[in-house]
């Protein structure tokens, strides 16, 4: 919550700051000087013949000037356009914010309350610091070049932020989740440091201010704010400029322009290693192209029935067979639409520090007919799943294939290999056996992928996932989408 993105009047409102500092007593409640701060926002006061002055700064990077007169149990005064109060005789520090209404009177259910404690004296060499050991540089979650996927796979995490988090070995701020960021070193305690990213026209101006309350490395990722629209339709891969900006004391320390390889769409990130050389599994980063949204599978799900195989989608309604013959409705379907095996592997970047795939989307499978093990897999986990069978998507050395349930406990697995479908042509089969029909030498097709997928599954696979081999992955689209991994498109 900032002042300045509050839900109030435009017109001249009054906000009480209680401001409840560690050990301050009646005694000495005139010795108010110096900084105070949670990491994101703070508040400078000096004591001065005209009273106590002070600077409030939001983490949305505004200023707030202020001033205090004392009064009998604390200090009230103006912050900006706002009414402030500081009480004496407390033990913690905490700031409520609390509006007025058009008559002065204290709306109180819309107090919001912070967190700010005493971090430092003020210090004069926030101002007189020497710049030339001032450090600063643009950073990435990982790797080199950007990848539009993971941002829009990873749209609706909750953009929680982290403030001098004990999990790192340097201090952070920002957005857990964030790509983009700038680590700062050297910054003098009590500076004031707001970071502009921007990066036209997929990523507009974004910001976040924080005071430097601890010595040593600092990183801050803000919370940016992504064009989705215009990610979703790149379809080529660009260089992109992005623009990094560091303000100190709210005066521009520098600025730099960095080029990044933007990476097409359908290149997907599954391993990542960080600026400090941490590697990352990313795997999640499959069910993303899973679309059991898209609006062409409706339609195919129709014509699918029409070939008189089953008789309507049922899930696990039915019995362990009706669960295969759903399955092998799509494989006889697919095989009837000339579905080939077409690889195409070749990435549209080479980034050192990351891993990726080249995945089809399930509009373009459909519409091309064609797909390689990864395309076939998400091709059929996006039917399946819209119908309510339990998926994943197996990643082995080299290739992937489908695992699903036969039964909705999921006590009964099987897997599926999805290259196999484009060994059959099944609209040019010559056969003098009329038990030899289309249907029958398709269905022996499927079965034949099945036993073969299975097998490896249970023999390779499995294993080696409960060993923890990185190389073997099991990532299950229920549970993806419970953590929040949404269908890029």
């Amino acid at each position: 919550m900032t002042l300045s993105n509050m839900n109030f009047k435009k017109t001249l409102f009054y906000f009480i700051f209680i401001l409840l500092m560690t050990t301050i007593s009646a005694a000495n409640a005139q010795s108010l000087n110096g900084i105070y701060s949670d990491g994101e926002v703070s508040l400078h006061l000096e004591e001065t013949e005209e009273g106590i002055l002070g600077l409030f700064a939001d983490s949305d990077g505004s200023y707030y000037e202020a001033s205090f007169l004392s009064d009998k149990d604390g200090l009230i005064g103006m912050l900006g356009e706002y009414y402030a109060y500081i009480p004496y005789q407390t033990e913690e520090l905490n700031l409520i914010i609390m509006p007025m209404d058009g008559n002065g009177e204290a709306i109180l259910e819309e107090a919001v309350e912070f967190v700010l404690p005493y971090i430092s004296e003020l210090q004069k060499e926030v101002q007189q610091a020497d710049y030339s050991q001032i450090n600063w540089a643009p950073i990435m979650r990982f790797g080199t070049d950007f990848y539009p996927s993971y941002v829009l796979a990873t749209s609706t995490w909750a953009q929680n932020t982290a403030s001098e988090s004990e999990e790192y070995n340097y201090n952070y701020y920002g957005d857990r989740n964030g790509y983009f960021g700038i680590q700062i070193d050297k910054f003098p305690i009590g500076s004031i440091v707001r970071i502009e990213i921007e990066g036209e026209p997929l990523v507009k101006k974004s910001s976040y201010t924080i005071t430097v309350s601890k010595d040593g490395l600092t990183e801050i990722f803000p919370i940016m704010e992504y064009d989705y629209d215009a990610l979703r339709e790149l379809n080529q891969a660009k260089a992109v400029n992005f623009k990094y900006a560091v303000y100190l004391n709210n005066q521009l320390l520098g600025e730099t322009l960095e080029v990044i390889w933007t990476r097409s769409i359908n290149d997907a990130v599954f391993i990542g290693q960080d600026h400090h050389g941490n590697t990352h599994s990313l795997n999640f980063i499959f069910a993303a192209y899973v679309n059991e949204n898209e609006p062409d599978l409706d339609m195919e799900l129709g014509k699918m029935l029409d070939h008189k195989i089953i008789n309507s989608w049922i899930g696990y309604q039915g019995t362990e067979q009706d669960v295969m013959n759903q399955v092998f409705t799509m494989w006889y379907h697919f095989q009837k639409k000339g579905f080939k095996y077409s690889s195409i592997t070749t990435q549209s970047g080479s980034d050192e520090r990351s891993s990726g795939q080249v995945i089809r989307f399930v509009k373009d499978a459909l519409k091309s007919s064609q797909a390689n093990c990864i395309d076939g897999t998400v091709l059929f986990a996006s039917f399946l799943y819209k119908i309510g069978i339990d998926v994943s998507i197996v990643i082995v050395p080299g290739h992937a294939y489908l695992a699903f349930g036969r039964t909705n406990d999921g006590t009964k697995k099987l897997a599926l290999e999805t290259t196999s479908m484009g060994g059959l042509d099944i609209e040019n089969v010559s056969s003098t056996d009329a038990q030899r029909t289309d249907v029958k030498l398709s269905y022996d097709s499927f079965i034949s992928a099945v036993d073969y997928a299975t097998k490896a599954y249970y023999e390779k696979a499995e294993p080696g996932i409960k060993q923890g081999d990185p190389q073997y992955m099991e990532i299950n689209i229920r549970e993806a989408r419970q953590q929040k991994i949404r269908p890029i498109k």
